[in-house]
Parts: C-alpha cells; sequence; structure tokens
C-alpha cells in the first residue's frame, strides 16, 4: 500500500500530514497499532553504507561542498539524522515534502541549484535511479548511477580531479 504508491507520493510531496497517512493506511489495512509504533516501522528502514560515509567525509575535509537531495518525509529525516551522525555535516538538504515536488520534476533539481548556488556542470550528482540522474544531465548536471560504492568512489575522485 505505502511502497512507491500514491499515498508515499502524497506524503513524500507534503500533501498529506503522517496523520493523514496514518488514517488512510489504518482505513485500507485494518492495522491497529498505535500512531508512534507505525512512525518507528515506516521511519527506522536505513542502513549506512560506510564506503560512502568515509566518501563524504573526505570530500568535506578537502571543503568539497555536498549537499542532500532527497525524495522522503519528514519520519524518514527524522530517524536518520537520530542514527547516522554523518548526516548532520551537508551543507544543504533539499526534501521533497518541503519543496513539494519529487525527483525526477525539475522544481526539486531547481531548488537543490538555489540552495548550492551550483548550476550545470559545476555539480556532480549521484542516485540510484537512472531517471533521477536522467533529469539531472538534463539540467546539465554531472551524474553517476550509483549501484557499487566500489565503482562509485574511484569515479567521483576521477571527475574531481578533472
Amino acid at each position: 500500500l505505502i511502497d512507491q504508491s500514491p499515498l508515499l507520493h502524497q506524503f513524500e510531496t507534503g500533501l498529506i500530514s503522517f496523520n493523514r497517512l496514518l488514517e488512510i493506511f489504518t482505513q485500507e489495512t485494518g492495522y491497529h497499532g498505535d500512531a508512534r509504533t507505525f512512525h518507528a516501522a515506516f521511519g527506522n528502514i536505513f542502513s549506512e553504507i560506510t564506503p560512502m560515509v568515509e566518501l563524504h567525509r573526505q570530500l568535506r575535509a578537502r571543503g568539497i561542498p555536498t549537499h542532500v537531495l532527497s525524495n522522503t518525509n519528514e519520519i524518514a529525516v527524522e530517524w536518520i539524522q537520530k542514527d547516522f551522525p554523518f548526516f548532520a555535516h551537508f551543507n544543504s538538504y533539499i526534501y521533497s515534502h518541503e519543496v513539494r515536488a519529487m525527483k525526477p520534476a525539475p522544481a526539486i533539481y531547481a531548488a537543490l541549484e538555489s540552495s548550492a548556488g551550483f548550476t550545470g556542470p559545476d555539480l556532480l550528482y549521484i542516485d540510484d535511479r537512472p531517471e533521477n540522474i536522467e533529469a539531472a544531465i538534463q539540467r546539465g548536471w554531472q551524474s553517476l548511477l550509483h549501484h557499487d560504492p566500489a565503482v562509485t568512489i574511484p569515479e567521483v575522485w576521477r571527475r574531481l580531479a578533472g
């Protein structure tokens, strides 16, 4: 009911609140738990990719600005901030639920450009979804489709050196 559904899209574009999400979920599934339990089950879904966290640390140590561009919601952000200390060290955060647009919609990419102060090839974008990469390429961004840190990390350094 939730994964990649219109309901998730509405929540992650800020069109419905957490309470409305829970209300619809309860009506559609017969869920009998409380909001706190649902919140935890919905939010606690992430795991750290250690090599990518280390890449982020190295980029920051070299003074390279880093930014988050994410299709997400307030619950996920809360869990990530609580569980992953590295997440506090980005220059800016663009979340779909705040800008009311999800990747690959142009508006979310424009919000990142405005926040970061960079456009076109001055941005190196990494994502694991081809449609999001294609949207970034359409804006002239350097883009990497991520599947494996062992491939992505050397390519980041190669592009930054060039």
